[in-house]
């Protein structure tokens, strides 16, 4: 998994889910030890999403997949 394909930014995924980015940010896993529903880098920049990623956490999920 390469680091460029991390191009989403908080704002980005905030819009596309129709969310607030602090809410976004509970959502990430990104090597802090956070809820961890939503994968990310943290760069220099702020944290990085994949849209593969995003879209997964989107699909409708069963009631046996939901944390």
């Amino acid at each position: 998994m390469s680091d460029s394909e991390y191009t989403l930014t908080l704002s980005d995924v905030a819009e596309m889910t129709g969310r607030h980015e602090r809410t976004i940010r509970r959502w990430t896993l990104d090597g802090r030890g956070d809820r961890g529903l939503l994968p990310a880098v943290d760069t220099l920049d702020g944290l990085r999403f994949r849209a593969v990623d995003v879209e997964a956490y989107l699909r409708p999920r069963s009631a046996v997949e939901r944390p």
